[in-house]
């Protein structure tokens, strides 16, 4: 099991991620206390990768407890966002354009959530 954010969290990410293409453009920055990541959609391309993105086209920043509750299904990131526990920057627009790849990205995330320790 690796623990949310860790090393081992990443590459258990990145295995899961593969190289099977979707179709979309975006990038999305998450700043997670002092944990800084992005994924990056570009055709062929899937990866999340630790650091922060060169050009995101948003950017939500939360605290950890915040950000695990969120992780494991026990809190909806809209609700965070209308609490104000997660701010959001950039163009929100574009994730409304992106939502399925965003959603197989998430679907190709489960075996990682529920192996992952908060």
């Amino acid at each position: 099991m690796a623990r949310y954010l860790t090393d081992d969290w990443f590459a258990a990410v990145a295995e899961v991620l593969g190289d099977d293409p979707i179709d979309a453009e975006v990038t999305v920055e998450q700043r997670v206390g002092d944990v800084v990541w992005h994924l990056q959609i570009a055709g062929a391309e899937v990866r999340l990768r630790p650091g922060p993105a060169t050009d995101p086209d948003v950017v939500f920043t939360q605290p950890y407890a915040v950000a695990a509750a969120v992780a494991r299904g026990e809190r909806s990131a809209q609700a965070a966002v209308m609490a104000g526990e997660i701010t959001v920057d950039g163009d929100v627009s574009v994730l409304l354009g992106v939502a399925p790849a965003l959603a197989e990205v998430d679907d190709r995330l489960v075996d990682v959530r529920v192996s992952t320790t908060y």
